[in-house]
């Protein structure tokens, strides 16, 4: 199924709750507790990027270069993480703030992929490189605007903030020792969901999200090759959870 089906299947199961709830024409109860602590975890879809390789310093044959590689092919995985947060009024629209903590295992695909190859003396071209697996994890550190609407059962919402990528990447050359560096940098996260009451205490909810962060730059260490970098323009994961919420 292609991802844009699954998208729209998403929303219907979302707000379909959230419709019939309307149609009750009855106000939940007032006295859910503000604080709340979530624990989720579900599938992520990892969205394409483009990759630059440097190794300005190569010693070899032709000197220095860099490969701009096209389209490059990231994995589907799982992924879960904790929320905490609070509500600052109920009623008759919730507004909220939360903390988030994600955890995002991803990698780069082995594959054959569209590259321009750009030496540091004479011309440019493009030429099919092979590419091993790399390995990347993601730790995301949140801060959200939180928006919702009460009903009876159930509790629509979505949320908006920036957060803080903690990035692991890992090289897997065949025949040489994996190769791990770090960088951090600013993104955000923008999500949607339901939240569906099962006491005053506890509920269960659904929630799509997506994650972006831009501008990786990744340099091995300790640095057996200096200079020689792994820079993705952006890193895009689009997700869907389930989850449980305990309210306090």
């Amino acid at each position: 199924m292609k991802f844009s089906s699954r998208r729209s299947l998403l929303l219907i199961s979302f707000f379909l709750p959230a419709l019939a709830g309307f149609a009750r024409a009855e106000t939940r109860q007032t006295d859910i507790p503000n604080g709340f602590l979530n624990i989720y975890g579900g599938f992520a879809s990892a969205g394409n990027t483009n990759l630059r390789i440097d190794n300005p310093n190569y010693t070899g044959s032709g000197g220095g270069y860099s490969y701009d590689v096209h389209n490059l092919k990231m994995k589907n995985n799982v992924w879960g993480g904790l929320s905490a947060g609070g509500w600052f009024k109920q009623m008759p629209v919730s507004i909220g703030m939360s903390g988030t903590f994600d955890i995002l295992p991803s990698a780069v695909k082995e594959q054959i992929a569209s590259a321009t190859y750009i030496p540091k003396t004479g011309s440019s071209s493009v030429v099919s490189l092979a590419m091993a697996e790399r390995n990347l994890m993601l730790m995301g550190l949140g801060a959200n605007l939180i928006v919702g609407v009460p009903l009876k059962f159930a509790r629509p919402y979505f949320g908006v903030g920036p957060a803080l990528f903690m990035a692991f990447h890992t090289n897997k050359f065949a025949g040489e020792t994996p190769t791990t560096s770090m960088d951090a940098k600013i993104g955000y996260n923008a999500f949607f969901g339901t939240d569906f009451f099962l006491s005053r205490a506890f509920s269960v909810f659904v929630e799509g999200k997506l994650s972006q962060v831009n501008d990786l730059d990744f340099q091995p260490y300790p640095s057996s090759n200096p200079g020689y970098h792994n820079k993705y323009d952006r890193v895009v994961s689009r997700r869907m959870a389930v989850g449980g919420s305990f309210h306090f």
